[in-house]
């Protein structure tokens, strides 16, 4: 599998190789980084021997996160990811702290390795069929922007065509 550079946090592995390719899935980064997921776990940890799919490799993350810190599992048939904490300092999902333990994740959920590096943590987002990532959301200030335009030039045409009569 390929290797995609993360913004400083951390190094990003394309994980189709060696857990088999699932259903696609996303992890939403606080640095704004969107990887997409195509296979059934998704590990993260420190340690770069190819068995992690996203290696810290920030300051922030050293003495903290674990080698093979904790796993993502999203098997066939599964309506949600599983996460699997594997660490000695834990896991953070909504702010509870999981530690050697598993949880199921809802589909929005938050997930903090370490809160003090925001490539390490993420928003876990389902991916559509075809694979547009639901984000950003529309915005609807554009479309009041436009709409003004559209106005102002309506009305410029109005008062243009009063002059001529």
């Amino acid at each position: 599998g390929g290797v995609q550079a993360g913004g400083g946090g951390g190094i990003h592995r394309d994980g189709e190789g060696q857990h088999g390719v699932g259903r696609p899935w996303c992890l939403k980064f606080d640095d704004d980084r969107i990887v997409h997921v195509e296979c059934e776990s998704y590990s993260i940890g420190r340690l770069d021997d190819g068995s992690n799919d996203l290696v810290a490799t920030s300051e922030a993350s050293m003495g903290y996160v674990s080698k093979n810190h904790c796993q993502l599992r999203y098997p066939a048939g599964a309506s949600n990811v599983i996460l699997e904490d594997k660490s000695i300092n834990g896991t953070f999902v909504n702010n509870e702290k999981l530690r050697n333990a598993s949880k199921t994740l809802e589909w929005g959920d938050r997930v903090e390795i370490i809160k003090e590096d925001k490539s390490l943590c993420f928003v876990l987002r389902t991916v559509p069929e075809d694979k547009t990532p639901p984000w950003p959301p529309p915005n609807p200030t554009n479309r009041v922007k436009e709409h003004a335009l559209l106005d102002a030039l309506f009305l410029d045409f109005k008062i243009f065509l009063n002059s001529k009569g």
